[in-house]
Order: structure tokens, then C-alpha cells, then sequence
């Protein structure tokens, strides 16, 4: 039990000495997309998706557009999507989710990241 107490108040300790971190705000960032992509004709099509085979495997799924698609970009926080490297070099805010195939993408600190999705 004393043991218990001792741990419990030395890591409260610590943690009271660690330094806080002033959260600054983020620039203007573009709209969030939707957090979820529906799994059904109805919901897909509701929510201004469409429904069409993807994939290697062809299955029906919904694939939405980005309000942001085909904009210039230096990291994702400029895209609602992912910042997708094109073959010139520059970034380009990605224009439909899902996204298939092999493709480079620069993620929010603007570090370029290789991705192959199915």
C-alpha cells in the first residue's frame, strides 16, 4: 500500500513538472471531408458520392469527390484529402477518395510518403 502511494504521488510529481504547450492556431485550413465514407447505394448517392466498382477486386464502393480537388499544395494541411505529388514535381490536392494504384503524397509537415492502395 505505501508502496502504491509513493509511485502514485511521484508520478503525479513528474507530471506537474513537465512544460505545457501553448497550442497555436492553425492557419486557414480547407473544410474537413466527411469522416466516413458510406457503405450503401442510398447513403453513398445521399451524401453527393458515387457508387461504382474499385479496386482490384472490383467491389462496389462509394467514391467521393474533394471539394479542394486539383488545388495547389505544399503539405496535406492544404487539402481536405491527401497533397498528391504529380510527375512535375508539384502538389496537387487529391481529387476523389478512395484513391487506388501507386502514388507519392506529401503528409502534414510536407514529407514525401510512397503509397500503394488496393
Amino acid at each position: 500500500m505505501p508502496r502504491t502511494l509513493i509511485l502514485a504521488l511521484s508520478a503525479l510529481l513528474l507530471a506537474s513538472c513537465m512544460e505545457s504547450r501553448a497550442q497555436t492556431p492553425l492557419a486557414a485550413a480547407p473544410p474537413p471531408a466527411p469522416s466516413f465514407a458510406p457503405d450503401n447505394q442510398v447513403a453513398c448517392v445521399q451524401a453527393g458520392g458515387r457508387w461504382e466498382k474499385g479496386g482490384m477486386r472490383g467491389l462496389p464502393m462509394c467514391f467521393q469527390d474533394y471539394a479542394d480537388a486539383g488545388e495547389a499544395c505544399t503539405s496535406a494541411a492544404d487539402c481536405q484529402g491527401r497533397c498528391i505529388i504529380q510527375a512535375d514535381g508539384s502538389g496537387q490536392c487529391q481529387k476523389t477518395r478512395p484513391q487506388f494504384g501507386c502514388f507519392r503524397y506529401l503528409d502534414q509537415q510536407g514529407r514525401v510518403i510512397g503509397l500503394c492502395a488496393d
